[in-house]
């Protein structure tokens, strides 16, 4: 989950609690505080030589004494809004620093309206070899890298919106899914598309627009198939072979959008953000079993 979406989420939820279930299903005692809010950059090299980064935005929470202490959504939203200036961007992945036997940092990986409050998810982070093919490390030793599952997105033209399920599920699941896209009847890449995308770090100008006769004609085998059209046009999908799991997330047509540039780049950033969610609500639980 990023800084925008987590602020969304806070902002439309005024006054509500927050929970924090743990990977272990277990809570952060609801008297906990927020005691900083940081932006954490790494850069490192791995074990190949190549030298890379990492930024997030990092919530520490703590628990004291203080049992009556409740922090809600406005107030956390309002400190959140303080430290955008140090954050730098609203794009950064949100952690939480936590210490119960030791001091662990997890993912916030989604979120869900309860009555009892917002209900955070915090997901797991786990070490791994980057470099296999340099090192040496490989083949069947523990630090094996297993090929990622393909994963085909599905829509009319190829031209948005599976064009972005493409590119997110790429920035999210690394390692785990391979993505790709296709078109029942491939037309020409939404310029508005390829502007809001821009928006959030992701340049697909130069992507193509690819028929699924192409992808049945080239052969590869796909662990999944998921149309990102309405359910009409969903069902003129064609079966995959190799057994690939068909699911279907509909989203709107950025193609049928009327009013003037400004009006339609909101909408598409709605829908864009929309798909982003969706596509991060599915890595959290795909990527850790996949």
């Amino acid at each position: 989950m990023t800084v925008s979406e987590f602020l969304a989420i806070l902002v439309a939820n005024p006054g509500a609690k927050m929970h924090f279930m743990l990977p272990d299903q277990s809570f952060v005692p609801a008297h906990y505080h927020i005691t900083e809010i940081g932006r954490v950059h790494k850069d490192f090299i791995d074990c190949g030589g190549t030298v890379r980064s990492l930024t997030s935005c990092m919530l520490q929470v703590w628990v004291a004494s203080d049992v009556d202490h409740r922090l809600e959504t406005t107030k956390l939203a309002k400190i959140m809004e303080i430290a955008r200036p140090l954050l730098q961007s609203d794009d950064l992945p949100v952690e939480v620093e936590y210490e119960d036997a030791v001091v662990a940092q997890y993912p916030l990986g989604g979120a869900e309206v309860t009555p009892s409050g917002i209900l955070f998810y915090l997901g797991t982070k786990h070490t791994a070899c980057l470099a296999p093919e340099k090192c040496g490390v490989g083949g069947e030793s523990c630090c094996a890298v297993p090929e990622p599952k393909r994963i085909l997105f599905v829509c009319i033209h190829n031209s948005a919106r599976s064009q972005m399920a493409e590119a997110f599920v790429n920035q999210m699941c690394q390692g785990s899914y391979e993505a790709h896209s296709a078109g029942l009847e491939p037309g020409v890449l939404n310029p508005l598309v390829v502007e809001a995308m821009q928006e959030v770090g992701i340049d697909i100008a130069g992507a193509k627009t690819k028929s699924v006769a192409e992808m049945l004609a080239e052969g590869p085998t796909f662990t999944r198939v998921v149309t990102v059209c309405d359910e009409a046009s969903a069902e003129r999908c064609p079966t995959f072979p190799g057994g690939a799991e068909r699911d279907h997330w509909g989203f709107p047509d950025p193609s049928t959008l009327a009013g003037t540039h400004e009006e339609r780049l909101v909408a598409v950033r709605r829908i864009r953000d929309d798909i982003r969610h969706r596509v991060s609500q599915w890595c959290r639980l795909a990527c850790t079993n996949a």
